[in-house]
């Protein structure tokens, strides 16, 4: 099933323009291609059926002409695009929602972040992955068309995806089963950023070190604890103790926007709603607009990286140009 286009895709998180139509998929594959120009490497597979693996030459005495004219072609296809990256760095991020135990807040905070994002004037799509499928419920229960939620299963969910990232989606967020099984494991490896909201009781602390397991696993490197039901009542330095033990005994980063436990977010539930819909200047509604600007911040932080790693293949590309004689009789071999 095509999913449609999930609202206007004009808006970008930050004032950069929209990046061209060059997707993750072909910047890799571009790339994959001039590593075996480079290296000379081959698509073969040895006997027993492992791909065999590229060593870099050493040697330029032996390095082709051919190969060094292919890696200038390319050049202007690997880098040129990068330049007017959106803030994004890609054209979608993908957020997971992970737990090892059911009534951790993790549906409350996909439904909030998707309609900050939607307020925010960002298309956004939620990928329901839970079997018990609450939020396609909230989405049954909710007036307006934002934002999208699709039911999915673990085997389709790189499908949905890519989907998704076609129809223009700017940020999908994956709402995960509490447990541990296929569907955690594919949102895991498929996330950008994954959060796991969790609650302050020893029984739902006690899980932390499995969903830290899984998320080794698929080796995830951007992971945030989300501390979900804190008693408002609970002052700074409590908070700061909590975040310090979940980094000292699971070695866990917490984020730094925390939920209270308020009646507001029972209510949005019902009605198909969120907090801040319902009251735009509640305590509820700016909690989790605070935790929206945070991923944006982690988007942006993404997109630097991003951006500095290209210059630096750029400014490592033109290096080699510099080494190669411009013109030079194809198939002949450097000779120095």
């Amino acid at each position: 099933m095509a999913l449609p286009l999930w609202g206007a895709t004009d808006p970008s998180i930050c004032d950069r323009p929209k990046a061209p139509a060059l997707s993750v998929r072909g910047f890799l594959l571009l790339k994959r291609r001039l590593l075996n120009e480079v290296t000379g490497a081959a698509n073969s597979c040895d006997g027993r059926g492992y791909r065999k693996t590229a060593k870099l030459r050493s040697d330029v005495h032996n390095f082709p002409v051919h190969r060094c004219r292919v890696v200038i072609d390319l050049m202007p296809q690997i880098t040129s695009p990068i330049h007017s990256v959106t803030t994004l760095g890609v054209n979608m991020f993908t957020i997971s929602l992970l737990g090892q135990k059911g009534g951790t807040g993790k549906t409350t905070i996909s439904v909030g972040l998707s309609v900050a994002a939607a307020l925010a004037g960002h298309p956004v799509a939620i990928i329901d992955l839970d079997p018990q499928a609450t939020a396609t419920k909230w989405k049954g229960r909710r007036s307006e068309d934002s934002p999208a939620v699709v039911p999915a299963r673990a085997g389709h969910l790189q499908t949905t995806l890519a989907t998704a990232e076609a129809s223009g989606v700017e940020f999908a967020i994956i709402d995960s089963a509490g447990r541990s099984d296929d569907s955690a494991l594919a949102a895991a490896r498929a996330a950008d950023l994954v959060l796991i909201p969790t609650r302050t009781s020893i029984v739902e602390l006690e899980t932390l070190p499995q969903v830290n397991d899984l998320l080794r696993v698929a080796g995830t490197k951007s992971t945030m604890v989300v501390l979900n039901g804190i008693h408002p009542s609970v002052g700074a330095s409590g908070i700061a103790e909590t975040r310090e033990v979940l980094q000292k005994l699971y070695g866990l980063s917490t984020c730094p926007v925390h939920l209270c436990q308020r009646i507001a977010y029972a209510e949005a539930m019902v009605t198909g709603s969120t907090p801040q819909e319902r009251d735009p200047e509640g305590k509820a509604g700016q909690e989790l607009n605070d935790l929206f600007r945070f991923v944006r911040e982690a988007v942006n932080n993404r997109t630097v990286a991003f951006e500095r790693h290209i210059r630096g293949v750029e400014a490592a590309l033109e290096a080699f140009k510099a080494l190669v004689p411009q013109k030079m009789p194809a198939r002949k071999q450097l000779k120095l």
